[in-house]
C-alpha cells in the first residue's frame, strides 16, 4: 500500500500489504471463495486446497530494555518540556501498564476505569475477544489514580462539594506519542521503541513474574488462548521452568 507509520524512514514489509499474517489471511478468503463456487457447481474442484500455500510465519521475539531503563525512557520523555511531554509520557506508561493496543488506549474513558474492583474495562478494536476486562497492576493503578486526580483538580463543576470528572471524558490527553518515545530512544542510545512494543513489555513483565500464559493472554485480548504468546515468549518461560525446577525435591 505504500503506507507509511508516523516517524519512519519509509514504509516497510510490515504496513506495506506483504507481511506473512496478511498474505495468509488473503489465501484464506481466497479459498473460502473457491470453496464457494465448487459448493455451487461453478469449480470441479479448489486450486487452492493444497497445502504448503501458506507463507511460514516467525513472530519477531521482543527484545525489549529492562523495566529500569523503560522507567527513563518515560522520565527522558517527560523531561521534553510542558504539558505534552507530561501527557506524552503518561500515554507510553499507560501502554506499558495496560497492555493496550493503541486504539484500544485512545479510546479508554473514565467509565472504563473502575477503582472499587481494581480493573480496566478495554473496548477492543481488533477482535471480538479483544472486549475484556485488564486487572490494574499496582503501576497502572497509581497512574490512573494520578490522572484522575488532575482531572479533578481541573473540573469547574463539583457534585457534593466533590469536583466532577465526566465519565465519558478520555483518561488520556493524548492519542499518541510515537515522535517523543522515539526521541527519548535516541537520546538514550536504546534501539528504537514503537507504541506496540509497549504492549509487548506489558506481556513480558507478566510472563517473567510467573503469570500463565491463558491469562495472559486474556489480559492483551488474544482469541487465540496463547498459542500467538508460547511462540513469541517460549524463551521467557524456559526460563521460568529451569528455576521452577530448583523447588522439585525428592
Amino acid at each position: 500500500t505504500g503506507w507509511k507509520p508516523p516517524g519512519a524512514k519509509g514504509p516497510s514489509v510490515k504496513t506495506n500489504g506483504r507481511s506473512y499474517s496478511t498474505v495468509n489471511h488473503s489465501i484464506d478468503a481466497i479459498r473460502q471463495l473457491l470453496n464457494i463456487a465448487v459448493d455451487h457447481g461453478q469449480l470441479a474442484a479448489n486450486p487452492l486446497q493444497r497445502r504448503g500455500l501458506k507463507a511460514r510465519l516467525n513472530p519477531r521475539k521482543p527484545s525489549l530494555p529492562e523495566a529500569a531503563k523503560l522507567a527513563e525512557i518515560f522520565s527522558e520523555i517527560e523531561r521534553g518540556g510542558g504539558g505534552s511531554s507530561r501527557d506524552a509520557a503518561d500515554f507510553c506508561r499507560f501502554l506499558a501498564y495496560t497492555g493496550c493496543r493503541l486504539s484500544e488506549a485512545q479510546g479508554v474513558t473514565w467509565a472504563d476505569v473502575d477503582f472499587k474492583r481494581g480493573v480496566l474495562h478495554v473496548r477492543g478494536t481488533k477482535t471480538e475477544a479483544a472486549n475484556r476486562e485488564v486487572p490494574l497492576i499496582p503501576a497502572a493503578r497509581a497512574l490512573v489514580e494520578k490522572l484522575y486526580k488532575g482531572c479533578q483538580k481541573a473540573a469547574t463543576v463539583a457534585v457534593d462539594g466533590v469536583p466532577y470528572v465526566d465519565p465519558k471524558s478520555k483518561v488520556l490527553a493524548v492519542g499518541e506519542a510515537g515522535k517523543s518515545l522515539a526521541r527519548a530512544c535516541q537520546k538514550l542510545g536504546v534501539g528504537l521503541l514503537t507504541h506496540h512494543d509497549l504492549r509487548d513489555a506489558f506481556a513480558t513483565a507478566a510472563i517473567e513474574a510467573g503469570v500463565d500464559i491463558p491469562t495472559v493472554a486474556a489480559w492483551l485480548g488474544h482469541a487465540d488462548g496463547g498459542a500467538l504468546l508460547m511462540r513469541v515468549y517460549a524463551h521467557h518461560r524456559r526460563a521460568h521452568s529451569v528455576s521452577q525446577a530448583a523447588k522439585v525435591v525428592f
